[in-house]
């Protein structure tokens, strides 16, 4: 008897008023419902500057570049390939259908990311309650409502095509036994051209397929399947993701001469370890979710292998699948990654932990309804509160410093000449609503040149070479009339720009200088200087 099978025979009237798949389907539209008509009808510019990542800028920009006939650039001056494919691809036919200014295009794209975030949801409650946990879809689907989920899906970023494409993949290897190591011929080939598909939404999930044939190597050493037969459903997984995958790594390397996109490349050490090896910034967050899963797996794994007395059954479960994939992904950003690691790269650790949370609840309390019933209340109602503040507090944040980044490309809309460039490190919204050149000093969504600047140290040089006429930021503290900005480089010494304080042109309001989730937030200003290189005296040597 299969998981699936053991799962679907215990579904006897295991649930609660919040498993009832009609009321969980009833909130979500309705949530979904109210999401629209804020977009459609309310406030659709607030929505644009409270739900969107600056990243999802960068996007939005090349779109339109690429749909107006500038090429595949963000700044106007250099091709670029810093972007995930399969996403950018839905931008540029959003650009193509709509236009409609600035404005329209976002709209569109903020709808799209209610959808998406509605049939994402509804999926993990329909593979829970079917496959995973009977009665407990509705835990699930409260997990996915929290901000490491919930706001990848809508930030207009690449996530939430991922988030929804993860999970079809998942609901696939439970209907159909896609793990099974036996599957061989056609479907062998589709799984591995859904998981090229799913890569091409965001590149690193590549670790997918990683897991996925780790599992079918298992198979063959613990002789669950002939060698014969894991070899041949290895090339047949490989062969149908290689399909999917070589238009876009071929178009890679012909136009920009690497496989890999630039904007991997500017923040990875490979094939060197990054220095010092830490946990920072959001890595630390990546760590926790990462601890949280394997303990999860593990014990759902360790009580299933002893319940059913077959391991082979526990290690081709799509939650050992997706925990393999997710300890691969950690590893390289924690080996590899010097800078730029944020909280949504760490959905598959959500998406893992959103299914396996339930799975142990329904394994310690499948003969107890009673207590099954009081667990969801004291879990879901929680949960809900903290949901409700994080989201609260995250899109106050972001809409009050959104705003003041949005005042800053207004003032240099109206108050520079249109060919005017600009460098900035956060330059997605900014570059966006200015309707200039804009060079990203993040180095994200460059061109080679760029980059080979970067590594040479002459970061001065491109800006002069590009004709830069101002350099801009967000995050500035004067220090006797200097200030620095700092452009990392992955295990290099970053690069300083030495901005003088009397070059300022623009000084905006208080605005919020990053997005911390708890806390009272330190005010910043969005400034721009002039650039007046040959008039930079040196600055005093403490500074």
């Amino acid at each position: 008897m299969t998981e699936r099978d053991n799962v679907q025979e215990s579904n006897h009237g295991y649930r609660s008023l919040f498993s009832q798949k009609r009321v969980v389907y009833a909130i979500l539209g309705i949530l979904t419902a109210g999401y629209l008509v804020h977009v459609l009808f309310m406030d659709s510019q607030g929505a644009v500057l409270s739900v969107f990542s600056d990243d999802a800028f960068y996007y939005f920009k090349i779109a339109k570049n690429i749909t107006s006939g500038a090429g595949c650039t963000f700044d106007g001056i250099a091709p670029t390939n810093g972007f995930h494919p399969l996403w950018m691809l839905y931008n540029v036919l959003v650009y193509k259908l709509a236009s409609g200014g600035l404005l329209t295009p976002l709209i569109v794209i903020l709808v799209t990311g209610g959808l998406i975030a509605f049939a994402s949801l509804v999926l993990i409650y329909r593979l829970v309650d079917r496959f995973v946990a009977p009665g407990l879809g509705s835990v699930a689907v409260v997990l996915a409502l929290l901000p490491n989920l919930l706001t990848a899906m809508i930030n207009g970023l690449e996530t939430g095509l991922q988030i929804l494409l993860v999970l079809l993949f998942v609901y696939f290897c439970y209907k159909e036994r896609w793990l099974d190591p036996s599957v061989q011929g056609k479907r062998a080939i589709l799984i591995g051209f859904f998981l090229g598909v799913v890569t091409l939404s965001r590149l690193d999930s590549v670790f997918l397929i990683a897991s996925v044939l780790c599992l079918t190597l298992l198979a063959a050493v613990l002789r669950w399947v002939d060698l014969k037969t894991a070899v041949r459903r290895t090339v047949m997984i490989c062969a149908g993701f290689a399909l999917t995958m070589t238009p876009y790594l071929a178009w890679n390397r012909i136009v920009f001469g690497r496989f890999m996109p630039l904007s991997g490349r500017v923040k990875s050490s490979f094939p060197a370890l990054r220095s010092p090896l830490n946990l920072k910034s959001d890595v630390r967050i990546g760590a926790m979710m990462i601890v949280v899963l394997i303990v999860l797996v593990v014990f759902v794994s360790v009580v299933r292998s002893y319940r059913d007395r077959d391991s082979k059954k526990t290690a081709t479960s799509p939650l050992v699948m997706l925990a393999i994939a997710s300890i691969l992904h950690f590893t390289h950003i924690f080996l590899f990654m010097s800078w730029g690691v944020y909280w949504w790269h760490f959905v598959l650790y959500g998406i893992t932990i959103a299914l396996a949370l339930p799975r142990s609840f329904y394994l310690v309390l499948e003969s107890r309804r009673r207590l099954s019933c009081i667990l969801q209340i004291a879990v879901i109602l929680p949960l809900i509160v903290v949901t409700v503040y994080l989201r609260i507090n995250e899109v106050q944040i972001k809409k009050r410093q959104h705003e003041g980044w949005m005042q800053a490309a207004l003032w240099v809309r109206e108050k520079t000449e249109p060919d005017a460039v600009i460098a900035i490190l956060d330059a997605g919204l900014f570059g966006y609503y200015s309707e200039r050149k804009v060079i990203n000093l993040d180095g994200k969504a460059n061109g080679h040149e760029y980059y080979r600047h970067l590594q040479k140290g002459d970061l001065t040089g491109y800006l002069k070479a590009a004709d830069v006429d101002y350099i801009a930021n967000v995050r500035v503290d004067y220090s006797a009339g200097f200030t620095k900005i700092i452009v990392r480089r992955p295990n290099r010494r970053s690069i300083v720009l030495k901005m003088m304080e009397e070059w300022e042109v623009y000084r905006g309001p208080p605005i919020p200088s990053r997005a911390p989730r708890f806390g009272k937030v330190p005010d910043s200003h969005f400034i721009i200087w002039r650039t007046l290189w040959s008039d930079s005296p040196d600055p005093p040597e403490n500074f």
